[in-house]
């Protein structure tokens, strides 16, 4: 046990947040546990266990930061965009998005491909990150165009699938065409979808 400095809460909180996103960055969250990151942060286990209530509760620090490096990274990617034309806009946010999939892989899976079992830990604040990503979509695409919300989320569904297919390497096998072409092939599908509405 570290007994040279004594931590606070909150501090101790954010160095076990910290640890997490590393082991999980580098080895994936099916490799965390709450042994290995004690160890890591020289403590005990039984000191992680008095200030989280479950690993369930890290995991969802964990995704709560990844959430708000994705909503970063999809907001900057607006910067290349040409802001008088949604499409683009379309385009920049649905490139980083498959960027961030890669760049980011271990976070992203763990956001996307695991459920957090213990609902009861699920703050509020953490609701309000997730629905600001789709706020962030919406406001970026759907209220730009005449079209309805179900269109939208079809689009988005279409983009996160291939960004699955790449991370599962299975891209290939289902069709060859670059990811880049297969994203801007959706935007032209909405952008008819979307013509033909208004």
């Amino acid at each position: 046990m570290n007994k040279e400095k004594k931590f606070s809460k909150a501090e101790f909180s954010d160095m076990v947040i910290k640890t997490s996103i590393d082991i999980i960055a580098n080895e994936g969250h099916h490799n965390l546990s709450a042994r290995k990151i004690a160890a890591k942060i020289g403590y005990t286990v039984g000191n992680l266990y008095n200030v989280f209530s479950c690993m369930e509760e890290v995991l969802m620090y964990v995704n709560s930061y990844t959430l708000d490096k994705l909503l970063a990274y999809m907001q900057d990617s607006l910067k290349s965009a040409n802001q008088d034309d949604v499409y683009s806009k379309m385009y920049a946010i649905s490139k980083a998005y498959l960027e961030f999939s890669k760049e980011y892989l271990n976070l992203w899976v763990l956001l996307f491909e695991y459920r957090l079992q213990e609902q009861s830990i699920i703050t509020a604040q953490y609701k309000k990150k997730v629905q600001s990503i789709f706020g962030f979509v919406a406001d970026t695409i759907y209220r730009n165009i005449e079209g309805g919300a179900l269109d939208l989320m079809t689009f988005w569904a279409c983009i996160h699938g291939i960004a699955i297919l790449s991370s599962h390497g299975k891209f290939d096998l289902v069709y060859k065409a670059s990811e880049e072409d297969l994203i801007k092939h959706a935007i032209e599908v909405f952008r008819g979808k979307a013509v033909t509405q208004a």
